[in-house]
């Protein structure tokens, strides 16, 4: 699979204006079939059905059957004939939008991956560093939120891919928690927060965000959303950071 991969920062920087999920909601271009045509244009290279709209409508149904089935057994135990079965698609169908099961890993890293570059790119838009990582935090939230399934889809399956793209899976993540990092150590350089280490607190703030999409059962039983969550990460955060206001 050769993905097409461009951050997209300028789609994003609106999004960090938000500060409800409600608002931004119908603003989030990714959060319905949105995704499913960025996936195609991301993976276009390596889809054989080359009608863009049919390629979407069947890797949505794909995708949805995928989710569905995983969420019943182990993503293991499903087979490409139960997926076909599962989509109505034939097994020529599915070839012609994946060579594998472990592809559906694979576009799932790239969607996170596309996301998440777009979304550090478009931070640094904001000037003041403070107001930079609660934009980061708050719309990561937002955005893993609808897109929940494709983060823990690829956060658990990860184990099933070969050993190189394994490591692709584990860079989107320390790039990420580099980036919380820098953020950071340039709002501790400008006086405005106080840590002796930025590394750790990046630890913690990435570790609570993936708390969010990889056990949201969890917070549906608590009645904790999507803003409670980001407003306790923050408020959270503020602490550990000592804000200066």
């Amino acid at each position: 699979m050769q993905p097409v991969q461009v951050a997209d920062p300028a789609t994003f920087i609106p999004l960090l204006e938000f500060d409800d999920f409600a608002s931004f909601s119908k603003a989030f271009p990714y959060a319905n079939d949105g995704v499913y045509e960025l996936l195609y244009d991301l993976c276009k290279e390596s889809i054989k059905t080359k009608r863009r709209p049919v390629a979407i409508a069947n890797l949505k149904k794909i995708f949805q059957a995928t989710f569905k089935i995983c969420a019943q057994r182990s993503f293991e135990a499903m087979s490409l004939r139960e997926l076909s079965t599962g989509t109505g698609i034939s097994m020529g169908g599915l070839y012609a939008c994946l060579q594998s099961k472990q592809d559906l890993v694979l576009m799932a890293q790239v969607v996170v991956d596309h996301i998440n570059h777009s979304l550090d790119a478009a931070v640094l838009s904001e000037q003041d560093p403070w107001r930079r990582l609660q934009q980061a935090i708050r719309t990561h939230i937002y955005i893993s939120t609808p897109l929940q399934p494709w983060f823990f889809l690829l956060y658990f399956e990860t184990h099933t891919l070969e050993p190189e793209q394994q490591l692709r899976s584990k860079n989107i993540e320390m790039r990420s928690m580099r980036a919380m990092q820098l953020l950071i150590e340039e709002g501790v350089a400008q006086g405005q927060l106080r840590t002796d280490d930025a590394q750790g607190v990046a630890t913690i703030i990435i570790a609570t965000l993936q708390d969010w999409y990889l056990k949201p059962w969890k917070y549906r039983e608590l009645r904790v959303d999507a803003d409670a969550y980001a407003n306790q990460l923050l408020a959270s955060t503020a602490k550990l950071l000592e804000v200066q206001k």
